[in-house]
């Protein structure tokens, strides 16, 4: 069984397309790659997973962005969260 080591050489060599791309897209919105996210990644099924669910909550046309977007900063001020 092999040790997972957390070094960062090792997290960029286990990169693959996938990942690549869902980091490239990462970067375009947030202009960088968030520590969860990259945590995330090493497992690629779960990146997957919650990719979807991101994708999946973004394309929800239940609320008007007038509303979902101040309601988004909102909620992220009163987490503490910096995104």
């Amino acid at each position: 069984m092999a040790v997972w080591r957390a070094s960062r050489g090792s997290a960029i060599n286990r990169r693959t397309s996938f990942t690549r791309s869902i980091y490239a897209a990462v970067r375009r919105k947030l202009a960088r790659v968030p520590e969860p996210l990259r945590i995330t990644a090493q497992q690629p099924r779960l990146l997957a997973a919650v990719s979807g669910m991101e994708v999946a909550q973004e394309a929800m046309h239940t609320a008007d962005p007038v509303v979902k977007v101040p309601a988004g900063i909102k909620t992220a001020m009163l987490i503490g969260c910096p995104f």
